[in-house]
């Protein structure tokens, strides 16, 4: 197992992301390199969001990845295996049916926030060379911001965790996951990804391109955009273009 092999452990730090593309800098570091830590003073989540997360009661990691057999047009298939890979550790503590991937980045538990991840790419041509891959799961805290919707597997599940188990549990997840990338089962990758995602198939409340309307979400196209049926017609929207109401 490469994954998690190499691993240092912080009691503090601003982001595990931000540390290890610190390190990348000056270190030779191997595939699978990871960094976790018990408390982020200025967790980072996807769009310029800050990750808010108890000291000592969560998944707090990121792992360093090199997928040079990954062109920059493909890269969604990383947030496909890391997201899958989070269901996969955590989908046997959960009721399945309710435990699903929200495009692009989080994994939620009827619809209330449970993970975050955060990939960040160094490109050379067409090729990426590394992948800083953050995530952040809601193990064990309890309370949470009034203005934030989300939970924690001990509160669904009324059992605490060990965090160094889980995030074990999780590596080896993203490990076979990744395989199946570099193997190119990439129709697999998709099948399972599609199984789980949030909101698939039922219409819902969209903001799509600043314009609220009903949106069925119905598939992806091949750079990961999402692909609505919508009162418009068919639309296809990136990261910023599409909000969930």
């Amino acid at each position: 197992m490469f994954v998690g092999r190499s691993h240092v452990h912080l009691d503090d730090v601003d982001s595990t992301n931000s540390e290890l593309q610190r390190r990348l800098k000056t270190d030779a570091l191997p595939e699978g390199f990871l960094i976790t830590t018990s408390y982020q003073s200025s967790g980072r989540g996807y769009a310029g969001n800050r990750w808010e997360a108890e000291r000592g009661v969560n998944v707090l990691m990121s792992l360093l990845l090199k997928p040079t057999f990954l062109p920059v047009r493909k890269q969604f298939y990383l947030n496909q295996v890391l997201s899958l890979a989070v269901h996969d550790a955590f989908a046997n503590d959960l009721k399945k049916t309710r435990f699903k991937i929200k495009w692009p980045n989080d994994l939620v538990y009827e619809g209330k926030k449970i993970c975050g991840m955060l990939i960040e790419t160094q490109v050379s041509g067409d090729v990426i060379q590394n992948a800083v891959c953050g995530v952040g799961f809601n193990l064990d805290q309890n309370l949470f911001s009034p203005d934030v919707k989300a939970t924690s597997l001990c509160l669904e599940t009324g059992k605490t965790h060990d965090v160094s188990k889980a995030v074990a549990r999780l590596c080896e997840s993203i490990e076979v996951r990744y395989l199946q990338l570099l193997k190119g089962k990439v129709e697999q990758l998709q099948v399972d990804y599609m199984q789980r995602l949030y909101r698939l198939e039922t219409f819902e409340d969209y903001k799509i391109f600043g314009k609220k309307m009903q949106g069925k979400i119905v598939g992806l196209n091949p750079e990961g955009k999402l692909v609505l049926d919508s009162e418009d017609g068919f639309r296809v929207c990136g990261f910023k273009e599409i909000e969930f109401l």
